[in-house]
């Protein structure tokens, strides 16, 4: 399974910043099983609480726009899926 957008994100601004995901629990208060969930993509990071989320921009020092992303981020990768192969031979399956 491939990780959100959200998750996606969390991950790069967590490398840039030099942070190991022990770190950045540590920092944020955010269980580290909670952060490989949703940077592995197992958990869904549009599922987070905005608490949680607010912990996380805190830690990280990003507005939570930065974490979220735009819509039109979120409308590219969805494009991105859509021509995924995988996608596309779903996509004229009935289930």
């Amino acid at each position: 399974m491939q990780p959100d957008s959200i998750g996606k994100r969390l991950k790069e601004l967590r490398e840039k910043r030099g942070l190991t995901v022990r770190a950045l629990s540590a920092l944020s208060g955010v269980p580290q099983s909670t952060l490989s969930l949703v940077e592995n993509g197992k958990r869904p990071g549009a599922g987070l609480s905005l608490d949680t989320a607010k912990k996380l921009c805190w830690a990280l020092g990003v507005g939570i726009g930065e974490l979220a992303g735009s819509m039109a981020d979120d409308r590219r990768e969805q494009e991105e899926n859509d021509s995924c192969p995988t996608a596309l031979a779903l996509a004229g399956t009935e289930f």
